[in-house]
Formats: C-alpha cells, sequence, structure tokens
C-alpha cells in the first residue's frame, strides 16, 4: 500500500492498534505560563499550544528526526519564526462569498453578527485538557461569539502517535450551531517557512491538495497566481475531496498536511495573499425556514515524512489557472482601483512587476504565474491615468518603469501589495538602492522607503529611506546603506511621491553588503 492511499483511506484509527514501541506512550502536556503549553512525548518537545491565539503547532512531528532548531518559544512568537506546521482550530465566520469574485459583482448583504458591515468574525476560545493515559492525549477548544451567544462551537481534539504516517497526530472534531447560514471556516494551515522571500530560507514550493475528480492538484507558491480565477473557484479547482487533504511540500524536517475524514458540508480551500496560509472552508448550507445550522467536520493534522513525501508530489498536476488574456480586467485596467482590491476581486491575467530579494528589479516583465516564484508583487496599474503605472515608455535599464503621479498635499505611494512580506536578517548590513527620475516635482520630493517592522507594518521600529529627489531630473541613482536592529524579521517596501510633479523608478534593489 503507498502513503497515498494510507493517508486517503477512510479508516478509524481510534479503533486500530496505532503506537509503535515507545513512541506516543508519554504523551503529557507542560504548562508554560497563561499563553503557552507544550506537548511533549516523554522528555521530548513535540508540540506547541498558543492558547492566547488558539494554535496548534508541531514543533517535530517525526520521531528521530530532530526539529529544525532547539524547541523554544521564542521572545515574539509569529509566523516568521513558526518551526513546523501550525493549525488554528477555530471557527471563523463570514458573510457571502470566502473567496475572490469577479470585479463587477457586488458586495453580498450583511445578515446576522455581520448586520453592521462585512468582515471576518473570531470567537473567544477557552481551552481544557482532559486525560492522559494510554497513548491518547485530549484536549477540547471552545468556542463563543460575543456578537450573538446563539453561536457555540468547539473543536475536540486527540493526539497520538501513528506508527504508518511516522508521525504523531492531531484528530479534530469540530461543531458549530449557529441561526444563520455563514460561510464557516474550521481550520487555518500555515507552516515556518511558507512565505520566506529569501531564497536560501524558504521551506516549501507548493501546496498540493486531493480533488474530488481524482487528482492531485498542485500550487506553485507564487505572488500573483492566487488572484486567477482557477485559484479562486471553491466549487471547482479548490474542492478538497471527501477523506482528501490539503498540505505543504516538501521539507526535510516536515511535511504539514491536514486530511478532513468527514463533514457534512462540501470543503474548499482559500489562499492568503501574503502568508500563503491556507483556510479551509465548508461552503455555505442552503436557506431554511426555521431551525439552526449545523456544522460538523472531522480532520486530522499531521506530518508526511520527508522521505516519503515526494510520492505525493509525483503524483500531483498543475492547478487548471483559468486565465483569460481576453477579458477586460477592471482591477488593472479603472483608475480608481488600488492595491486593497486585491483581496476582493480575481484579476483575470496577472501582470504585475514583482519585487525579489538581494536582487536589481528592472520591472521589464510581469511576474510569471505558472512557476514557483519567490517574490513580492508591487502594485502597479495598466492605466495610465492612474497614480501609480507601470509605464512601457520610460525606463532605465530597459523600457519599463513604476510612475508616480502626484497630488497637492498627500504623499503618493505604491508598494508590495502581494506575496510574502521581505524577510531580514537581524544586525544584517543592507543597501537599498534605486534609479529615480523626475519632472517637475515641488515638494518634498521621490524617494525608497524601506520600513523594518513587527507584527504590523504601522508604527515601523525603523525606516530607511533614499533620497529623496526633486525638481527635473534625468535618472539618478539613490541609496541607504544601513544596520537592521537586533530583533529585525520583517520589513516593507514603499516607492513614494511627496508633492506635485511626477516620478519613475526603476532598478530598485535590497541587497545584502
Amino acid at each position: 500500500m503507498t502513503l497515498l492511499s494510507t493517508i486517503l483511506e477512510n479508516s478509524t484509527l481510534r479503533n486500530q492498534q496505532i503506537f509503535l514501541g515507545e513512541h506516543g506512550q508519554n504523551l503529557r502536556i507542560e504548562k508554560v505560563d497563561e499563553r503557552f503549553i507544550w506537548i511533549l512525548d516523554g522528555q521530548t518537545r513535540i508540540g506547541l499550544i498558543d492558547q492566547t491565539r488558539s494554535s496548534l503547532e508541531w514543533i517535530a512531528p517525526h520521531p528521530g528526526l530532530c526539529s529544525i532548531r532547539p524547541a523554544e518559544i521564542p521572545t515574539v512568537y509569529h509566523a516568521p519564526n513558526f518551526q513546523g506546521g501550525r493549525i488554528i482550530p477555530q471557527w471563523w465566520l463570514t458573510c457571502g462569498p470566502g473567496w475572490r469574485r469577479d470585479a463587477s459583482m457586488p458586495l453580498p448583504e450583511p445578515f446576522g453578527i455581520f448586520k453592521s458591515g462585512l468582515g471576518q468574525k473570531r470567537p473567544q476560545t477557552t481551552w481544557t485538557f482532559g486525560s492522559e493515559k494510554g497513548g491518547l492525549l485530549s484536549m477540547c477548544a471552545c468556542h463563543r461569539f460575543k456578537d450573538d451567544d446563539r453561536i457555540r462551537g468547539e473543536h475536540r481534539i486527540t493526539i497520538f502517535y501513528d506508527f504508518r504516517l511516522k508521525s504523531y497526530v492531531a484528530d479534530v472534531e469540530a461543531e458549530l450551531t449557529a441561526p444563520d447560514p455563514y460561510l464557516a471556516e474550521f481550520c487555518n494551515l500555515y507552516a515556518g517557512g511558507l512565505y520566506d522571500n529569501r531564497p536560501k530560507f524558504k521551506r516549501y514550493q507548493s501546496t498540493l491538495w486531493a480533488h474530488p475528480d481524482g487528482r492531485v492538484i498542485r500550487w506553485h507558491h507564487n505572488p500573483v497566481s492566487y488572484l486567477t480565477p482557477g485559484m479562486n473557484d471553491e466549487h471547482g479547482e479548490r474542492r478538497i475531496a471527501a477523506n482528501g487533504f490539503l498540505g505543504y511540500f516538501s521539507d526535510p524536517y516536515t511535511n504539514p498536511m491536514v486530511q478532513i475524514v468527514a463533514c457534512n458540508h462540501p470543503v474548499a480551500a482559500a489562499t492568503c495573499c501574503n502568508l500563503y496560509d491556507e483556510h479551509l472552508i465548508c461552503h455555505t448550507p442552503s436557506p431554511m425556514s426555521e431551525g439552526h445550522y449545523s456544522w460538523k467536520v472531522r480532520y486530522r493534522f499531521f506530518s508526511v515524512h520527508p522521505d516519503q513525501a515526494e510520492q505525493i508530489t509525483r503524483r500531483s498536476e498543475l492547478i487548471h489557472f483559468g486565465v483569460d488574456t481576453h477579458r477586460y480586467d477592471a482591477v488593472l485596467s479603472e483608475p480608481d482601483r488600488t492595491d486593497l482590491v486585491l483581496g476582493d476581486y480575481i484579476v483575470y491575467n496577472p501582470r504585475f512587476p514583482g519585487f525579489y530579494y538581494n536582487k536589481v528589479n528592472d520591472f521589464e516583465t510581469a511576474i510569471p504565474y505558472e512557476s514557483t516564484e519567490i517574490a513580492s508583487l508591487i502594485w502597479a496599474s495598466h492605466c495610465p491615468e492612474h497614480e501609480a503605472y507601470w509605464d512601457s515608455s520610460c525606463g532605465h535599464s530597459g523600457h519599463r518603469s513604476i510612475r508616480l503621479r502626484g497630488r497637492p498635499g498627500r504623499l503618493v505611494r505604491t508598494r508590495l501589495a502581494g506575496g510574502p512580506t521581505p524577510h531580514i536578517t537581524p544586525k544584517q548590513r543592507y543597501r537599498l538602492s534605486g534609479w529615480t527620475r523626475c519632472q517637475n516635482v515641488v515638494g518634498k520630493g521621490a524617494c525608497i522607503r524601506f520600513d523594518e517592522i513587527g507584527m504590523h507594518a504601522d508604527p515601523p521600529k525603523a525606516d530607511h529611506v533614499a533620497g529623496p529627489v526633486n525638481n527635473s531630473t534625468d535618472w539618478t541613482y539613490i541609496e541607504k546603506v544601513f544596520t537592521t536592529l537586533p530583533d529585525a524579521d520583517l520589513g516593507w517596501l514603499y516607492l513614494e511621491l511627496e508633492g506635485l510633479g511626477q516620478a519613475w523608478f526603476d532598478d530598485i534593489a535590497l541587497e545584502e553588503c
């Protein structure tokens, strides 16, 4: 029997002998503080629970295979420093479509707890811990929504070791009842090193899932292709088969996967534009005249052993993106569209300039959408009237650049708008550089800004500016050399123009030096 068929078989693991030798016989928890709890097998730390954010991370899911680094809790515990796969076992509720839609489609009408506005509702979660016996470790995450106490949900979790998968497993039974037919997310999947923009640190290149038609679909991680029709087709390419799976591949330490064992509604996945985390969502139930709606999902969270992960990767095939090069695209073509719409709308032929770490970016070609691209998308419209325009008639090293058009009394800028947040190394010396050309710029001028940030972009922990340049100039080189802070891990890039006039930017780089 192949590993893939083992994963896909619909078995009730709790009724089988699932333990091997000493593994899994001494599972227990160890409280660190009010926020963190270690999951241990004997004296080995194999997982970490963050009660504040309601997450469970597998640190070392495979006995005998070390974690990527010592199992310690970072000073700031967030996405850039996770070690292994992480799930959030919560119910997140949405009103209306949870995937990007055509730009001509109106927003859905709010209902239920969304009557005051659209968005996403997340609950307050309380963790309780049960028995530690017979190789089974049990716990429960109970959820309450402060806007409507009629909504009740929980995730009951049992942890054990499965010798067939060579992995520790979290078996999760999730239930939700609510008076309205919400789009309900039951699990968020992420992994450490997933969205790192530094090629030597990015650990996964693809997301794979089992589709109802029998395919194992592969999406190469890419900062523009998540916008395509296929990546937002919850009834088509993004469906996950009953007893199917979704996971990240492939890494020598851990390949995290969620297997859908059972669900009373069809399941699909939606990909985040930034972290590449996956939102596992039940389709909206059909309206009822009375009574409460019910959602029930059982899933397992584990890791595919590295020496077996290639079996699944070889079986996979590329997603059908559904790109339409002839269709009018309002997102790219209309002057009032901004980068904020990328979270709401499909882009039928996503063509954007890219920002690659430790490389000069000349903006001559669009980011390819069919391959793994370790890069970030820079927002630039195809409309000449837009204040941030990808100009094909002016360039420093070639024929293209990004042009900003100033407005009185305001700062005009463009930024990274898709793909990974730039990761930076603490106490590392960097050179921020580029070329800019100005025309009748009056005011502070044109500059390139790189902010060191924490968990949020504002306020920055430190800012580094190359420039400014003003008046009317030919192409002018600007740079700023700086050393990052001792606690640096993330940054954000902006091209800015403050004042009237126009400025073009080309050959932008953030390089280690």
